[in-house]
């Protein structure tokens, strides 16, 4: 269902930071440059967090994107942190069987940085 898309890193230039940090290079491809047919498709995204979860799905055909949906689910922090990862999962599998989407996007948190 999800593809992975990684490719190594190119041997004549330093690594960049996202290279350092995950191993691999970011593989973008301009949809204006393809000969390629467009392909129509539904992604979730999914802004993770253990107090609010915040996802949007969007569907794409050729160059133009609609949101289907957008949203967060809200937790309590007197919860278990056990009690909201459930929450968390129960939800993404809710939104997966809903939309059944063809790609995820999930952004990653950053921990111990001071992103400015």
């Amino acid at each position: 269902m999800f593809q992975n898309t990684h490719k190594a890193a190119f041997p004549c230039r330093s690594p960049s930071r996202f290279e350092r940090t995950f191993g691999h290079t970011l593989q973008i491809k301009n949809p204006l440059s393809s000969i390629a047919r467009p392909v129509d498709k539904i992604i979730l995204g999914i802004d993770p967090g253990t107090i609010s979860m915040g996802f949007g799905i969007l569907q794409t055909s050729g160059q133009l994107v609609q949101m289907l949906q957008a949203g967060h689910l809200r937790m309590k922090s007197t919860d278990s942190h056990l009690l909201r990862l459930s929450q968390i999962f129960q939800k993404t599998l809710e939104l997966i069987r809903e939309f059944k989407p063809d790609e995820l996007a999930i952004e990653a948190p950053f921990y111990a940085l001071n992103v400015q």
